[in-house]
């Protein structure tokens, strides 16, 4: 009898063994309602929140909108704090309208490891986010169907770089944003043509603007902190130039390098002066308060029969 009972005991360890997977696989995911969603901080530096729509709260929204400032601030605080979701440590999934999301919560009631994200408005595009205590520190993007990489994401010390990809795999675009400068002004961008030359460079940061031809030739150049900017043509010649000296903006006109004419416009005055083969051959001043427009030569003399009064004809 004892050796016939130690044989079933036996069995059923072996047989509860092998169902154990299968327990575990029932039990691995908790399905969430489709009134559950993934909520963003700003700035990305803080932890992303699962929270569910307070049904009860958001039927009131219409009268709330003919409420003061005030009450609509109280209200939409009182909405937000309502709806973040407390869950305790497990694997969990929700699908609503928006986006079909699978995630894991740690000892702690945050998002951690790795999370499968697909925004349902075009389901080819899947992401892979990867939490650390609720901080996104990682995201990675492929069109499913050609299995190719979309785009990725990396924060390490308070600085997010973003990078996106050609259907070749080559890169697109790659931006890198310093949270640490609590402004708008804190992001460096590249973009690139397919074949690796730079189209866009741009530095927030310092005021920088540049764009390329294709063939790497300089189109475009501006600096918000000096004060200037310079368009090129297609061989990188000087067209345009503008830039400011005290109380005057000056634009300076070259054609195949050459200048041939300069704009100065202050509060008193704007003048224009005409150049031939880079020379300076004659000038036009212009004063707001009379309306007069007078000419000058090269060498400052008032050329006779060249003062006008704008606005009027003369035949």
């Amino acid at each position: 009898m004892k050796i016939n009972l130690k044989i079933q005991i036996k069995n059923r360890l072996y047989l509860i063994v092998a169902l154990l997977p299968f327990f575990a696989i029932a039990q691995s995911t908790i399905e969430l309602p489709s009134t559950y969603y993934l909520y963003h901080p700003n700035p990305r530096t803080g932890p992303y929140l699962i929270k569910n729509e307070n049904v009860q709260l958001r039927a009131t929204l219409d009268s709330i909108k003919q409420c003061s400032e005030e009450i609509q601030k109280k209200f939409y605080e009182k909405l937000s704090e309502s709806e973040i979701a407390s869950l305790k440590v497990g694997n969990y999934h929700f699908k609503n309208k928006f986006e079909d999301f699978t995630f894991s919560i740690n000892e702690n009631g945050f998002l951690n490891g790795e999370a499968k994200h697909i925004k349902l408005k075009n389901t080819d595009y899947k992401t892979t986010l990867t939490f650390l205590n609720g901080v996104l520190i990682k995201t990675k993007t492929i069109i499913d169907s050609k299995n190719l990489l979309y785009s990725q994401s990396a924060l390490k010390d308070f600085v997010v770089t973003k990078e996106r990809f050609y259907n070749s795999g080559k890169l697109l675009k790659k931006e890198i944003e310093d949270l640490k400068i609590e402004n708008q002004n804190n992001i460096v961008s590249t973009e690139y043509y397919e074949n690796g030359n730079v189209m866009i460079y741009q530095n927030t940061i310092e005021g920088i603007y540049k764009a390329f031809t294709e063939n790497g030739i300089l189109k475009r150049h501006t600096d918000d902190n000096i004060g200037f900017a310079r368009i090129y043509d297609n061989e990188g010649k000087l067209e345009k130039h503008s830039y400011k000296k005290g109380n005057e903006n000056y634009t300076e006109y070259y054609t195949k390098g050459l200048l041939n004419k300069k704009e100065i416009i202050s509060d008193k005055e704007s003048r224009e002066y005409f150049y031939k083969n880079g020379k300076m051959i004659y000038y036009e001043v212009y004063n707001p308060k009379t309306n007069e427009e007078k000419t000058f030569d090269s060498k400052n003399k008032l050329i006779p029969g060249k003062t006008i009064v704008r606005g009027t004809i003369n035949y």
